[in-house]
């Protein structure tokens, strides 16, 4: 089986943070032919349009470089002021310039980890609005928000103490593996239609398909045309010019 190559986002630049834990738990519970690597973007200046008009940063570069080349991203955040950590979102910005941008038809996976109950549902649904903008393909389900992740996690390991949350992004991990191979197929099938070599073939098949049907049953002899009874008029041999009647 191919391995999957997957790279991670951390909305939270804290050493300690939840959502660090519930990256390395991705990380431990994902199937075997999938290998999560957390990129580092700390980095990466504020986005400046006078700055990216001389090229983008090194540190840009290189993030976008390896985001495309990896076969699908990991987001796992946070939620500030109900919304979306403004880091992370200009990670995202910076990510979306050029015609080349490597978010487009990229495989995204979402993860959110708070000390509140909630769980961070309000930044998903933000940060969702985002990805479909930039043309991600998001893993719609199953969405996982961890609820009060302080006391999920051991704090001196980092480890995933709760077996709720466990089996929670195991099943996660697993319906994004499939979802990887899906997006790969539907990309694989729209590039091949759009092979002028391919578009040849297809277009020989539905010339075979229209070659004119012969029916097996004994074909019918055409009705003859009625002949018509009425007598010709015949054609006066007189100009129009004379046929001009006379009033006394």
């Amino acid at each position: 089986m191919k391995k999957l190559d997957v790279v991670a986002l951390c909305g939270s630049l804290r050493r300690a943070s939840l959502n660090r834990q519930a990256i390395r738990l991705a990380q431990e519970v994902a199937p075997a032919h999938m290998a999560i690597e957390e990129l580092d973007w700390r980095a990466v200046p504020v986005l400046d349009a006078d700055e990216l008009a001389h090229g983008f940063p090194a540190p840009v570069a290189a993030l976008r470089t390896r985001v495309r080349a990896a076969d699908a991203v990991l987001i796992a955040t946070p939620e500030y002021n109900f919304s979306i950590p403004g880091g992370l979102k200009n990670v995202i910005d910076w990510l979306s310039r050029g015609e080349d941008q490597p978010l487009d038809g990229k495989p995204v996976a979402i993860v959110s980890a708070s000390p509140g109950p909630l769980g961070g549902a309000r930044v998903q649904y933000d940060l969702r609005k985002v990805l479909l903008f930039v043309n991600a393909m998001p893993l719609v389900k199953p969405e996982v928000f961890i609820g009060g992740a302080a006391g999920k996690f051991d704090a001196p390991t980092g480890a995933c103490t709760d077996a709720t949350t466990r089996d929670f992004v195991t099943r996660q991990m697993a319906a994004f593996a499939d979802w990887i191979a899906g997006v790969q197929r539907m990309r694989g099938s729209a590039a091949a239609q759009s092979c002028p070599s391919q578009q040849a073939s297809a277009a020989r098949a539905t010339n075979e398909q229209e070659t004119p049907w012969h029916s097996p049953h004994p074909t019918v002899a055409p009705r003859a045309s009625r002949t018509s009874t009425k007598t010709a008029r015949p054609r006066s041999s007189t100009p129009a010019w004379a046929r001009t009647s006379r009033r006394a």
